[in-house]
């Protein structure tokens, strides 16, 4: 359940967050839904799997209706693609590793033309964003394939936890078309990108 990562974001006082076996919040299904007041749940039983997703999206609906109603609208990729294509700053909240959950302040910054549910998104907090703007097609590519990642990949199809972001952020580039708006660039994983600010 994706929408945890964004409980954790955004309304981390609606649950109660377990400890892993390190010390470290788990996010585990079982370990959850056990903390948050579901004590019958059997881990990997698959209609205990089912009953235990249902609490948990319960206390979320009930509690954050509108986190909720956000995660649910990011089912529909045409959603997805209408908030990260809207010219506005928009948040990303994700999860790496056994990392806790965080958020990424960007920008639509274009489309694999040989996926159209793969869409770049421009890290605002990593980069400055007027040198990548304008950066040349080596650059580009670099921050799509090294880590840390400049421009990102979001999978429209993939419901990724995506908001039109509350933060107020100054990036007049927005208002600025690039001359090279419709210039393209290979990324690391063979697709193209036009650039998309």
């Amino acid at each position: 359940m994706k929408i945890i990562y964004a409980v954790w974001e955004l309304v981390p006082e609606i649950l109660e967050w377990p400890l892993g076996d390190n010390g470290r919040t788990s996010f585990k299904l079982d370990r959850l839904v056990y903390a948050n007041g579901f004590v019958a749940h059997k881990a990997h039983d698959t209609l205990g799997d089912v009953e235990a997703t249902i609490h948990m999206a319960g206390i979320i609906c009930d509690r954050a209706p509108t986190i909720w109603k956000k995660c649910v609208c990011n089912r529909d990729k045409r959603i997805v693609s209408s908030i990260l294509k809207s010219g506005q700053p928009v948040q990303l909240i994700e999860r790496f590793g056994a990392d806790t959950p965080r958020s990424f302040t960007g920008v639509y910054a274009g489309t694999n033309l040989q996926n159209r549910n793969v869409l770049g998104f421009l890290d605002l907090e990593a980069c400055k964003a007027e040198e990548i703007v304008d950066a040349a097609d080596d650059i580009l590519a670099d921050a799509v394939t090294t880590s840390p990642k400049i421009i990102r990949t979001i999978y429209t199809n993939k419901v990724p936890n995506i908001f039109l972001n509350a933060k107020k952020i100054q990036f007049m580039l927005l208002k600025q078309k690039s001359f090279h708006h419709d210039r393209t660039f290979m990324n690391g994983w063979g697709g193209r990108y036009p650039i998309g600010l």
